[in-house]
């Protein structure tokens, strides 16, 4: 394992609900995915607070996964977001927190939560603007840890989700090049 991956499952120990606050405010549905969601902290707290009835949790690191079993609602999977273990149009959420600038394949990433996806639900995705200098050198920093630091703009990320023909509902930029889009598939 990297030593950003090892750094990546230390900070996925860390009880920071404060963090997860924005995915809190914002997602809600009854069968959602969390794809890329490692420990399952984020799956716990949507179960917690009702803003989710189950919780399918994709990580690739079956360490953190374990950690969320034994959580009524919340499912581990170990899978990756570019070829998820789900059928076609079986969920009615999917959530990407701090996860998408990780994966090898954004876009392949995208088209999968298309696909996962029922006509008319959301993918939510809450990152960081690549247009902002702290997310600059934070995309240095993950590429000398091993990470793929895939990050991108918001106009680059809205952009493929139209090409993925994902409706943008709304975004938002907030503190140190945070980013919230919710986005809708169309069928």
């Amino acid at each position: 394992m990297t030593l950003g991956g090892t750094l990546l499952k230390l900070l996925y120990m860390l009880p920071l609900k404060w963090y997860y606050s924005k995915p809190l405010m914002h997602v809600r549905g009854g069968l959602i995915s969390d794809v890329g969601g490692g420990s399952g902290l984020l799956a716990r707290l949507l179960i917690e607070e009702r803003r989710a009835r189950d919780v399918v949790v994709i990580d690739p690191f079956l360490g953190l996964l374990k950690r969320g079993r034994g959580v009524r609602g919340v499912h581990p999977v170990a899978g990756v977001a570019e070829k998820l273990p789900l059928r076609d149009g079986s969920l009615d959420g999917v959530v990407i927190n701090d996860a998408l600038h990780h994966f090898s394949e954004p876009d392949r990433a995208l088209s999968e939560a298309f696909r996962v996806l029922k006509c008319g639900f959301p993918i939510y995705i809450f990152d960081f603007d690549l247009a902002s200098l702290p997310v600059k050198l934070l995309r240095l920093l993950e590429r000398i840890m091993g990470f793929p630091g895939n990050f991108m703009t918001l106009d680059t990320l809205i952009s493929k989700l139209q090409f993925t023909r994902f409706k943008r509902i709304y975004d938002e930029r907030g503190l140190l090049g945070s980013l919230a889009v919710k986005a809708e598939k169309i069928c």
